[in-house]
């Protein structure tokens, strides 16, 4: 947003809070249908690929961020181009033990998470920690995962682009 505000040479007025509680009108300082700066040239930074975090919601009138789980690839520049989308696009919990999710992680595969904590009592020393996963020989692309019971036992889909539909049985982290 600033650097919007910035192509409008109205970067010092930019004020995330005012912004934030905005109605929807047109911010003081600019003219509905007014052109900015001509931008020439775009470039790119790095800053990782998709994660998923854990947030304590106890008070749900602020969420307190507790962790962030990323696969070790999607946080290196090294596998920034060329080895695929390394990013989740689903998450499924676990209907049978609320500590465990799935994640479809595209061309990572299934990974399965857990919320671990060092003093269940305080949520503030718990973590995201991966338990488990799958990923082919030959790679994945997967899309989807959602999670099912029958007979007592939890079952992880995932819609693999690639190779179809995958199914897992769980067992225990």
């Amino acid at each position: 947003r600033e650097a919007g505000f910035g192509l409008f040479d109205q970067g010092a007025a930019f004020d995330l809070d005012t912004c934030l509680a905005g109605n929807g009108s047109v911010q003081s300082g600019f003219t509905q249908g007014s052109l900015g700066d001509v931008v020439t040239s775009v470039s790119s930074i790095f800053d990782g690929w998709g994660y998923v975090r854990l947030f304590d919601a106890t008070d749900r009138t602020d969420l307190v961020e507790l962790d962030q789980f990323a696969i070790p690839e999607s946080t290196s520049a090294a596998f920034a181009e060329g080895y695929g989308d390394l990013t989740v696009h689903e998450v499924a919990t676990d209907p049978l033990d609320a500590s465990l999710a799935y994640l479809s992680y595209y061309s990572a595969g299934v990974r399965m998470i857990q919320i671990q904590c060092s003093d269940p009592a305080d949520e503030s020393t718990c973590e995201l920690v991966e338990v488990g996963g799958y990923l082919g020989t030959t790679g994945n692309d997967v899309w989807g995962v959602e999670t099912f019971v029958r007979g007592g036992q939890t079952y992880v889909l995932a819609s693999d682009r690639d190779f179809g539909l995958l199914i897992f049985q769980t067992i225990e982290p």
